[in-house]
C-alpha cells in the first residue's frame, strides 16, 4: 500500500510531464502552422503572379488590332523549369529575326566561337623582267566582315597592291580575278521575295564580299531611261551597273524605295514614292560583290602604275561567257602572296544578333552547310534544324528555309524558341557570348527603343523580329525580385503599326519584370 507521501510525489510527477507534454505539443503545433501559412503565401504568390500577368495578356490579345492576329506566348522561370505563362506554345508562327537564335546558336557549336575566315591573294604562273606571266587570284573564303568599318575598311585593297608591286611586278600579263567558288553561285534563298532581293538587308551571302555587300544612291522623282550615276551619288561606284528610274512623289512623310533586277545583274530599276521634291537616299544590295571586289583591286593596282593586260572580271563570269577559259584556269596552280582574316565566329555572332544582320547570318548558314559537303541554302537550313531537333528531342512546329528570318516561309514556336534558349544557357559553352550577343532592352541594337522609359530598361535581353505584319521577341528576363525568366512572344497578321504593336509587347514585358 502506497504512502501518502509517495502519492504526493507520483502526483507531481505526472503533472510536471504533463505540462512538458502540452507545452511540446503547442510548439509542434505552432511551427506547423507557420510552415502551413509559408506554402501557402508562396501558392497565393504564384497565382497572384500569374494572375495578373493573365491579365495584361488578355488586354494585348482582346485589342482591337489583333481581331485576325495570330498570337503565342511562353514564359518560363528559369529556376523552377515552370511555366509563368503559356498561350499557344506550339503553334507554328512567321518568326521573322528570331530565327538568327537558331542559326547563331548553332554556328557557335558547330563552327566554333574561334574560327574565323581566311581571304587570300594569290598569284598564277611566273613573274620575269617585272612581268607577271599570269592572272592575280581574290580567292574569297566566306568572310562577311570583308571591307567593313570593323574590320579595318577598304585600306586592305592598297595592301594588297603594294605587296604585289613589292615581287617586283611592274606589268601583268593577265587579269584579276575574283574567285568566289566556296559558295554556290544560286546564294539567294529560293523562298525570298523577288521584290526584296535587292534590298540592303537581303545583301547577297557570297563567299566573297566587301562593305557588307551593301550601297547607297542618291536619287529623286522622276523617269528616265537607263542610266550610270554621276560622281558622288553613288557609294561605293558599281562598274558597268546602269540604273532606271522610276520613282513618283506625293503628300507623305517618308520614302519607300526598292530596286528591282535579277542576280548578279547589270540593270537596277528603282521604284518607290518619295515626299515631294526631296533628295532621298536609298540603300541597295550590290549585284555582283566578287566582281566589285576585283575592280577595286584593279584600280588601285593601276594607281601604282603597274599595267594590266586583261580586265577585272569573276570566276563567275569567266564560267557563264567563256568556258575555254574558264577550263584552263581551273588548272592554274597558284601562289599565296597575302591574306587577311575575319573577326572570329563569336563575334560574328555578336554582331549579327545585335544588329540583326541579315548578310551574317545567312554566310554563317552556308559555313555550317559546307560542313555537310555543299553551301547550299537548303542544306544549311537541315543541318540547322536537324542540329536543334538532336538538342531538344523535337521540332514541332519547326521550318527553316534561310539563316536569318527573311522568308516568310519559316515557322517556329515560342516553346521551340525557349527550349533552344534554356539549352544556350544551361548546356553551351558558349553561353557567355550569345548572352553578350543580344540587344538590351531600352539600351542597345534593335532593342534600344524597347522599354526606354519603363522600368525593364536593362532587364531584357533579347532577339527582335520584325517584317510586315510579324513582330517576335524572344530571350532572357532579369525581373526587379530577382526572378529570371526565359521568353518568347510572336504575333503575326496584326492590323496597328510595328510602333503600336511594339509598345503593347512592351507592356506586357514591363509586368513581367515589376511583378512580384
Amino acid at each position: 500500500m502506497l504512502t501518502v507521501p509517495i502519492m504526493q510525489n507520483l502526483i507531481y510527477l505526472l503533472v510536471f510531464l504533463l505540462i512538458i507534454f502540452t507545452s511540446y505539443s503547442s510548439e509542434i503545433s505552432d511551427k506547423k502552422v507557420k510552415t502551413t501559412k509559408q506554402q501557402d503565401t508562396a501558392e497565393i504568390k504564384k497565382p497572384q503572379k500569374i494572375a495578373s500577368l493573365t491579365y495584361y495578356f488578355n488586354q494585348l490579345s482582346n485589342d482591337s488590332t489583333l481581331i485576325a492576329a495570330n498570337i503565342s506566348v511562353f514564359i518560363v522561370d528559369d529556376s523552377s523549369k515552370s511555366e509563368l505563362l503559356g498561350v499557344n506554345t506550339n503553334l507554328a508562327l512567321t518568326p521573322a529575326s528570331t530565327m538568327k537564335i537558331l542559326t547563331t546558336g548553332a554556328a557557335l557549336e558547330i563552327l566554333g566561337g574561334g574560327r574565323n575566315f581566311k581571304t587570300s591573294l594569290e598569284y598564277s604562273g611566273n613573274i620575269e623582267n617585272g612581268v607577271l606571266n599570269g592572272n592575280i587570284y581574290i580567292r574569297g573564303g566566306g568572310d562577311p566582315t570583308l571591307g567593313s568599318q570593323n574590320n579595318g575598311g577598304n585600306g586592305f585593297l592598297a595592301n594588297w597592291a603594294s605587296a604585289i608591286s613589292d615581287l617586283g611586278v611592274d606589268s601583268i600579263n593577265g587579269g584579276i580575278i575574283a574567285d568566289a567558288q566556296l559558295f554556290d553561285t544560286d546564294v539567294y534563298p529560293v523562298t525570298w521575295s523577288w521584290g526584296e532581293i535587292n534590298s540592303e538587308y537581303c545583301a547577297m551571302p557570297s563567299a566573297l564580299s566587301i562593305y557588307g555587300n551593301q550601297y547607297r544612291i542618291k536619287v529623286r522623282a522622276g523617269k528616265t531611261n537607263w542610266y550610270k550615276p554621276s560622281n558622288g551619288t553613288l557609294n561605293p561606284w558599281l562598274p558597268n551597273v546602269y540604273f532606271r528610274n522610276q520613282i513618283k512623289s506625293g503628300s507623305i512623310r517618308k520614302a519607300s524605295l526598292f530596286a528591282l533586277g535579277q542576280p548578279y545583274t547589270n540593270r537596277l530599276t528603282i521604284r518607290g514614292i518619295v515626299p515631294n521634291g526631296n533628295l532621298h537616299i536609298m540603300e541597295g544590295a550590290i549585284p555582283d560583290p566578287p566582281y566589285l571586289v576585283a575592280y577595286q583591286l584593279y584600280k588601285e593596282i593601276e594607281k601604282l602604275g603597274i599595267s594590266i593586260v586583261d580586265s577585272a572580271i569573276s570566276i563567275r563570269q569567266i564560267h557563264d561567257f567563256d568556258l575555254a577559259r574558264y577550263k584552263n584556269i581551273r588548272t592554274e596552280k597558284r601562289k599565296e602572296i597575302s591574306a587577311r582574316y575575319s573577326s572570329s565566329v563569336s563575334n560574328i555572332v555578336i554582331s549579327t544578333n545585335t544588329n540583326s544582320n541579315n548578310l551574317y547570318a545567312e554566310t554563317l548558314l552556308k559555313h555550317i552547310a559546307l560542313k555537310h559537303g555543299s553551301s547550299e541554302t537548303e542544306v544549311g537550313a537541315n543541318a540547322i534544324t536537324n542540329f536543334w531537333a538532336q538538342k531538344l528531342k523535337h521540332k514541332i512546329g519547326v521550318n527553316i528555309f534561310d539563316g536569318s528570318g527573311i522568308s516568310r516561309y519559316n515557322t517556329l514556336t515560342t516553346k521551340f524558341l525557349v527550349d533552344a534558349l534554356q539549352f544556350i544557357s544551361d548546356s553551351s559553352d558558349y553561353s557567355t557570348i550569345f548572352r553578350k550577343s543580344l540587344p538590351i532592352a531600352g539600351e542597345t541594337g534593335t532593342l534600344r527603343r524597347l522599354c526606354k522609359n519603363t522600368q525593364a530598361k536593362g532587364k531584357i535581353i533579347a532577339k527582335s523580329g520584325s517584317m510586315s505584319r510579324v513582330l517576335s521577341y524572344a530571350g532572357y528576363i532579369n525581373s526587379l525580385s530577382g526572378n529570371k525568366y526565359t521568353f518568347a512572344i510572336i504575333i503575326n497578321n496584326f492590323s496597328c503599326s510595328h510602333v503600336e504593336m511594339r509598345k503593347k509587347i512592351e507592356n506586357l514585358l514591363t509586368q513581367v519584370v515589376v511583378t512580384k
